[in-house]
């Protein structure tokens, strides 16, 4: 268990499940969202290159859940889109 602190208030993740290639996550934000994320890590088409899937399911518990959830959905793309780029600038 972990939390981190965000726009919409301090997030408690909780690891569910883990395997060689993959980790879900609960998390919940006290009155605004709880949810998991899946992650999967698959090898990619080259060499060296990685093929990830993530899956957030999220349910609201209020007003400020009901947007992040809209905003969520709409964007979604771009959302792991600037992760990417993130995780890329890192490497």
């Amino acid at each position: 268990m972990f939390t981190t602190e965000s726009h919409g208030g301090d997030a408690t993740w909780v690891v569910v499940e883990r395997t060689e290639s993959a980790i879900r996550y609960a998390r919940f934000v006290p009155g605004r969202i709880a949810g998991t994320i899946a992650v999967r890590c698959e090898p990619g088409a080259a060499d060296g290159e990685t093929q990830v899937t993530v899956v957030y399911d999220v349910t609201s518990l209020g007003p400020d859940g009901a947007e992040f959830v809209q905003r969520l959905r709409d964007g979604y793309d771009a959302f792991l889109g600037s992760w990417r780029e993130e995780i890329v600038a890192a490497l």
